[in-house]
């Protein structure tokens, strides 16, 4: 069965690279150990990409493919409970509210008020979760080296 996230992700690599923000601390991340601490790690795929991925795989239980960290190949697999967004880098993106590591809901939301929360002052309707445009992305996520 396709998952949700496994949809979005084969829907946007049809067209771009695609950008993966997850919590290498979960059981099933394999990831280099210097990655494994940090609260969020962000992992680009693509079908053409400078540096091809020749065996990347995507299935109803995460994605695999050897990666370059630091010019050194890895085989990596992450399992779809570990992701919390995917985007294209541009202009669509998809977050999984439910999936956000505690502490980056934190930094995300530093008052203690869940997102799910927050409300549109101009419509008075709940701000959705599922999708954010270009200028409304979160600036604190990094693509780490």
């Amino acid at each position: 069965m396709v998952q949700p996230k496994q949809a979005w992700m084969l829907k946007l690599l049809e067209d771009a690279w695609v950008s993966v923000y997850l919590d290498p601390r979960l059981e099933g991340v394999a990831l280099p150990n210097f990655l494994r601490e940090d609260t969020h790690v962000v992992l680009q795929y693509g079908y053409r990409m400078p540096t091809p991925i020749p065996d990347l795989h995507i299935d109803e239980i995460g994605i695999s493919a050897t990666l370059s960290f630091h010019h050194v190949p890895y085989k990596t697999f992450v399992p779809w409970s570990a992701i919390f967004s995917i985007s294209d880098g541009e202009e669509r993106m998809q977050i999984w509210p439910k999936d956000l590591p505690s502490d980056l809901e934190l930094l995300l939301h530093p008052t203690g008020i869940p997102s799910s929360e927050k409300t549109s002052a101009k419509e008075g309707a709940k701000t959705p979760e599922s999708s954010i445009s270009k200028k409304q992305r979160p600036t604190h996520l990094k693509l780490v080296d």
